[in-house]
């Protein structure tokens, strides 16, 4: 889900579902204006797991499907944490400085960009 924030995909997925605000948020047993507020980007989405799975769940997204990863994955960038997918894979994990430093414009070996471009692609 490549330049779409948590609340864009959430309204979009709800929308999909054909479920309205109130609705869906009387599934979940959520605050519609709160619900609406992450949908808007006004605020962060919620960090709570097990909010979030029965989100998901509520969305009907399959469980470890593309989809059900690309919601974690952008509940935990839209609130600024790193994905729990990418901090667990310890290899990954241990190229986050070099890659920060890339994105900071901060100067880096030829090495050791080639060995971040490989592991993007074994990604």
């Amino acid at each position: 889900m490549e330049g779409i924030s948590f609340g864009e995909l959430h309204r979009k997925l709800r929308e999909e579902k054909q479920l309205t605000l109130r609705k869906y948020s009387q599934l979940i047993g959520q605050d519609p204006g709160n619900i609406s507020r992450i949908e808007r980007g006004v605020a962060s989405p919620p960090q709570n797991e097990k909010v979030l799975i029965t989100m998901a769940n509520a969305l009907e997204l399959k469980e470890n499907s593309v989809l059900w990863k690309d919601f974690f994955n952008l509940a935990a960038i839209g609130a600024g944490r790193i994905p729990k997918e990418i901090l667990s894979n310890k290899e990954l994990s241990n190229c986050l400085p070099v890659l920060l430093r890339t994105l900071t414009g901060r100067k880096i070996t030829e090495q050791k960009m080639n060995e971040l471009l490989d592991l993007i692609k074994k990604g």
